[in-house]
C-alpha cells in the first residue's frame, strides 16, 4: 500500500513530468516494435479492402462532433457575455474558460492537426500491407508517404481525450466521475478509429499523451500558480474595458 501512496503522491505533485514520462516511454515502445501497430490493425481487417465497422460507433462519433462544438461555442460565450456584461461577474471564474479552450485549441486543434501534415504517415488501410499500395512507416519517423490529413496523430483520439481536462476543473468530489464519462466516449471513439483502418494503435495511444501534456502545461499556466491568478485578472480587466468601450459606442448611436 506505500507504494500506491507514493504514486499517488506522485501524481498530484508532478503530473506534467509524469505525462512527458509517459509520452517518451510509449514512443520509444511504438519506434521499438512497430509490429504491434500491424497486430493490432490486422485483428479488424477482414481482407479485401474491407475492415471491422459499428454503426453504433460512428453514431458516436457524429454526436461527439456537435457535442464537442456546443462545449466551446459554450465555454467561449463565457468571455462574450463578460464583454456585454461588464459590470457583472463572469458565469465561471475566468481561468476556467480559459484553461479550457487553450488546451483544446493548442492539442487536439493545432499540435495534433500540424503533426497530421507534417509526419506524412499513411493510415492502415491505403498501407499495402491492408489493401492500400502506400508503404508503412512506424509512429514519429517522418516520411511523404502522405500529404494531407495524414494517420499520425489521431485528430479525434486527442479530441476525445481532452475531455478529461474538465476532471481539472469540477469540484473534487465529481472528478472521478468526469474521468469515468472522458474514458467512456474517449475509448469507443478513439478504437473506433483503429477498428475502421483510419490510424493505428499508436496514432490514437500517442494523440491521448499528447494531449494529456498540453492539458496540464495550460493548467499550470493557468489553474496552478500564482501567476495563473494574476492571468485571470487581466483577463477580465481586458474584457470589462472592451464591454465598457462598446457600450459607449453603442450609446452615441
Amino acid at each position: 500500500m506505500p507504494v500506491r501512496r507514493s504514486l499517488g503522491d506522485r501524481c498530484r505533485r508532478a503530473p506534467l513530468r509524469l505525462a512527458l514520462g509517459a509520452l517518451i516511454v510509449l514512443s520509444l515502445f511504438f519506434l521499438l516494435f512497430p509490429a504491434v501497430d500491424f497486430a493490432v490493425s490486422g485483428l479488424f481487417y477482414h481482407g479485401n479492402g474491407q475492415w471491422e465497422r459499428w454503426q453504433v460507433l460512428d453514431d458516436m462519433r457524429a454526436v461527439y462532433r456537435w457535442v464537442l462544438y456546443i462545449i466551446a461555442a459554450g465555454l467561449f460565450v463565457v468571455f462574450v457575455l463578460k464583454a456585454a456584461l461588464p459590470d457583472k461577474p463572469a458565469l465561471l471564474p475566468l481561468r476556467i474558460p480559459a484553461f479550457l479552450l487553450s488546451s483544446l485549441l493548442l492539442g487536439p486543434i493545432l499540435l495534433v492537426h500540424a503533426l497530421k501534415e507534417i509526419w506524412g504517415r499513411a493510415r492502415p488501410r491505403d498501407i499495402d500491407a491492408f489493401g492500400g499500395d502506400l508503404p508503412f512507416s512506424p509512429a514519429w519517423v517522418p516520411v511523404d508517404h502522405c500529404s494531407y490529413n495524414c494517420s499520425f496523430t489521431s485528430g479525434e483520439g486527442a479530441a476525445t481525450f481532452w475531455l478529461i481536462a474538465f476532471a481539472f476543473v469540477v469540484p473534487p468530489a465529481w472528478r472521478a466521475a468526469a474521468i469515468v464519462v472522458a474514458l467512456a466516449i474517449a475509448v469507443p471513439i478513439s478504437l473506433s478509429r483503429v477498428m475502421f483502418g483510419a490510424h493505428f494503435a499508436s496514432d490514437v495511444v500517442l494523440s491521448w499523451a499528447l494531449t494529456l501534456v498540453v492539458i496540464l502545461l495550460c493548467r499550470r499556466f493557468f489553474l496552478t500558480t500564482p501567476q495563473g491568478a494574476r492571468r485571470e485578472r487581466v483577463l477580465e480587466d481586458f474584457l470589462t474595458t472592451i464591454g465598457t468601450a462598446l457600450r459607449k459606442v453603442f450609446a452615441r448611436r
